[in-house]
């Protein structure tokens, strides 16, 4: 963000505006492209967007990939462990009624997508990790369900 806010403000205060061609003669799309100073802004916009994109991708992606997955004792709920910005973890217990499961442990694909009741995004799950009890994951976990 700070790379692409840097080339924002650059954009807007060095580069120069393009001296202003007489354009009454030429049709309207060539006068919208020599509109005076309109390259300098948009790549001050353009720049400053893909950085806010960057940005929020990068903080939104670690919220929905899942650490751990536990499922507490009575069997009725399923504690959640994913990871947050700055090393921090993000914890909550949800019932496995609110939890779905949008693909198969065994199909393809290398992250379960898991979808959680009042969440916006889907979480993912990789299968890659260490799954203790094959069965248990997908009979009580891995089942697609109406939310």
């Amino acid at each position: 963000m700070i790379l692409w806010g840097y080339l924002s403000f650059f954009a807007v205060q060095d580069l120069r505006v393009a001296p202003l061609k007489d354009t009454s003669n030429l049709p309207l799309w060539k006068r919208l492209l020599y509109k005076e100073g309109q390259y300098k802004n948009a790549i001050s916009v353009l720049s400053l967007a893909v950085g806010c994109a960057i940005l929020f991708i990068s903080l939104s992606y670690p919220r929905r990939a899942i650490k751990s997955l536990w499922l507490l004792k009575g069997g009725q709920e399923v504690k959640i462990t994913t990871f947050s910005p700055f090393g921090k973890e993000n914890t909550f217990i949800k019932p496995i009624l609110h939890i779905n499961c949008l693909e198969a442990r065994t199909g393809a694909g290398p992250y379960i997508p898991i979808q959680i009741k009042d969440k916006y995004f889907f979480f993912l799950l990789d299968k890659k990790g260490q799954f203790h009890n094959t069965n248990l994951f997908d009979f009580l976990i891995g089942i697609k369900r109406k939310i």
